[in-house]
């Protein structure tokens, strides 16, 4: 698990589709455009030895929230092969996190090349009591494999992942 570091508020806008989310076809580098967002690491004063430079974005429907990320990335791989275990500790993964600043609950999610995920709902200070060792990890996990819906694709210089967050895991009943 990463150390404390300081939480970076997104203004990316999440743009609204319309019709399925999950059914189109995974992006290419080349065809990364305006809607997507450059990853880095906020957290670190320099980029991370092996970072692979990647980018995403949000999208929505009336059902839910797609994350798309595309890394250039040859051989990505991750050890994990089933659903929850530690995928940070194990490879490459992709992580997406959700804050509801009313609550300061979230959702943590990665999936890894293979397409297995890590699912975690954090309530407040549910990431402290966990790194404090007051709390187990399993405290914390969604062990339901339908709570959210994934793919990936691996090609030969990148990967892709997309992940389908349906508002109910958010709590909600439609968009905000």
């Amino acid at each position: 698990m990463l150390p404390s570091a300081q939480f970076f508020m997104s203004v990316w806008p999440a743009l609204p589709v319309v019709g399925p989310l999950v059914d189109v076809a995974p992006v290419s580098p080349a065809e990364v455009g305006p809607s997507w967002h450059q990853l880095g690491q906020q957290w670190r004063s320099a980029t991370e030895p092996g970072f692979n430079p990647g980018w995403a974005r949000i999208r929505w429907n009336e059902t839910g929230l797609l994350y798309e990320a595309v890394f250039l990335q040859r051989h990505p791989a991750n050890r994990a092969r089933r659903l929850n275990e530690q995928t940070w500790e194990l490879g490459d993964i992709a992580e997406f996190f959700l804050q509801d600043p009313s609550t300061g609950r979230y959702l943590e999610l990665h999936v890894t090349p293979e397409n297995h995920r890590l699912q975690l709902l954090w309530p407040l200070g549910g990431l402290e009591r966990f790194r404090s060792g007051t709390a187990p990890l399993d405290d914390f996990l969604i062990s339901d494999p339908r709570w959210v819906e994934s793919h990936t694709c691996v090609t030969a210089d990148h990967w892709t992942a997309r992940a389908f967050i349906p508002y109910s895991c958010l709590g909600l009943e439609s968009p905000p």
